[in-house]
């Protein structure tokens, strides 16, 4: 068997080649043409191309890539097989569906429309399912393989208690306000003050004022949360009253870190000076959890969490190493 004849049928739906569509019976011929030949793929007039001919032209075209990709399927398929593990209908069927729901949302919601897009790209609906599934394949089996042999290390034991839990265990939750300069001088410009006044040492006086008025404020009762979406410049959480979702000591850097250890639960704190302004904050909860105690929940959620780019890396390395690839010089 010539090298190049194993990528064809990959290669073919790469290119997004699908059989050509009906005609309109008004535009067709008097007379059906006779059947394509053995070893023809298609009819010029007279002429015929071979499928020699056209493999041959597709081999020149791409190269040896989709054939290293049909190979290393096939080392997939292999590996799977020793393991135990397939990428099942259902499995395909699942990973369709996801695709074609995105795609009908590209489409405007709209199925028909769906498929007259498909039809303008040159795959047609089913020529389009088949490349997808095609691609899809592969990545179910690396999935599969990865979750049968993965093991768990201490380091990524480790990685994900600090992010779940908290660093060294210990998870808060943050609500806070931000005053800046840029904020503050916009609302001085609004009260008609000159720009020349609006100097850093004048900035910075103003923010302090406020924020000892806020803290009064909060003090004596005001809704947090309300405070916050009012004076706060810290856009990216207006819509969470202030709260910073997953806070872990990195938001800001180790200066509101530190005030927020210090804080305690349920008193409001600051004035918080970081690089990015001041910040007034409330520690609303915090929960402490030892890494034994964690351990089997964090072990558990790694078997089977999807997997990694590294992670796939890695086993195409693996395979390719344990079984080289001849290609055609």
């Amino acid at each position: 068997m010539r090298p190049h004849t194993l990528f064809l049928p990959l290669f073919v739906l790469f290119l997004g080649i699908c059989p050509a569509h009906a005609q309109d019976p008004a535009e067709a011929p008097a007379s059906r043409p006779a059947p394509l030949p053995p070893g023809a793929v298609a009819r010029i007039g007279k002429d015929l191309i071979t499928q020699d001919e056209y493999e041959a032209y597709l081999f020149q075209l791409a190269g040896y890539g989709p054939l290293r990709d049909f190979a290393y399927k096939r080392l997939l398929e292999d590996e799977a097989k020793r393991l135990g593990v397939e990428a099942t209908q259902a499995d395909l069927d699942a990973e369709w569906a996801r695709e074609e729901l995105a795609l009908v949302a590209r489409s405007g919601g709209d199925p028909a429309q769906l498929t007259a897009d498909l039809d303008a790209m040159g795959y047609g609906y089913e020529g389009y399912k088949r490349r997808f599934l095609l691609g899809a394949a592969p990545k179910l089996l690396e999935e599969h393989i990865i979750l049968a042999t993965r093991t768990v290390k201490e380091p990524a034991v480790l990685e994900y208690f600090n992010r779940v839990y908290g660093e060294g265990g210990v998870k808060v939750v943050l609500r806070h306000l931000m005053l800046t300069r840029s904020k503050m001088k916009a609302e001085l410009t609004t009260r008609r003050i000159p720009v020349a006044e609006l100097t850093i040492p004048r900035l910075d006086l103003e923010i302090s004022g406020r924020a000892k008025a806020l803290i009064a404020e909060l003090a004596g009762g005001a809704d947090f949360e309300t405070v916050a979406k009012r004076e706060s410049a810290d856009l990216s959480v207006h819509q969470n009253g202030g709260v910073i979702p997953n806070y872990n000591y990195k938001h800001y850097g180790n200066e509101l870190a530190d005030a927020v250890c210090a804080a305690e639960v349920g008193v409001i704190s600051g004035p918080a000076q970081t690089q990015a302004g001041v910040h007034i904050f409330i520690v609303e909860e915090r929960t402490t959890t030892t890494l034994e105690e964690a351990r089997p929940a964090i072990i558990k959620a790694l078997l089977v969490a999807d997997a990694t780019y590294p992670e796939r890396a890695a086993l195409k390395q693996r395979l390719l190493r344990e079984h080289p690839v001849q290609l055609p010089k």
